[in-house]
């Protein structure tokens, strides 16, 4: 019987096929359709990390560094899985509180705008306040094509012309007051098949 190809492979009936062996094939298709989609993106693992210390680390203009604490090691059960990830991450940057972040595969930022001259590449950016936290969510699907592990992270990003300190769960004015905010961060790791 033909099938339909990647990435379900269901069988089906071919018109010459149909009336002399219904009973048959028709049971064939529908214990084939319930398999395919059973097997049709399915999630393999789910993992996830949550930082509620501050972070903060003094960075070079233009570079980034992977936010401790923040980071899953994860190996695909299967090369052709994907990574799907998912962050929320609050912060600011001494530099009047711009928040800069990426996701990270192994060392290589996911998602990255263009390359235009001067201007800093990153995932998703921000300018708050300074005694404000803004949460920057960003999402990411990785193909790794393999079985090796591979650390997942977040990485702050320093788009300012010179060093600058970087910060996630807090704000740039960290003074001791109630309206200056401590927050957390998560990051949500799933596998799945395609």
């Amino acid at each position: 019987m033909p099938d339909t190809g990647a990435p379900w492979n269901i069988p089906y009936v071919a018109g010459t096929d149909l009336v002399s062996d219904w009973p048959t094939d028709s049971q064939t298709i529908a214990e084939a359709v319930a398999d395919g989609l059973d097997g049709a993106f399915s999630l393999v693992d789910v993992k996830s990390v949550v930082l509620t210390s501050v972070f903060s680390a003094s960075v070079t203009a233009g570079a980034s560094t992977l936010v401790t604490g923040l980071t899953i090691d994860h190996a695909c059960a299967d090369a052709a899985n994907k990574v799907v990830l998912f962050t929320s991450c609050p912060g600011a940057n001494s530099d009047n509180g711009y928040h800069n972040i990426a996701l990270n595969a192994g060392g290589t930022l996911l998602n990255l705008g263009d390359a235009a001259s001067n201007r800093t590449r990153v995932a998703t950016a921000i300018q708050t306040a300074g005694v404000s936290t803004s949460a920057l969510s960003l999402m990411a699907v990785h193909s790794p094509a393999s079985t090796s592990t591979i650390t997942y992270g977040v990485s702050a990003i320093n788009v300012s012309n010179s060093t600058r300190t970087v910060y996630v769960n807090r704000g740039l004015d960290d003074g001791d007051f109630t309206t200056r905010p401590r927050t957390s961060s998560i990051l949500v790791l799933m596998e799945v098949t395609v």
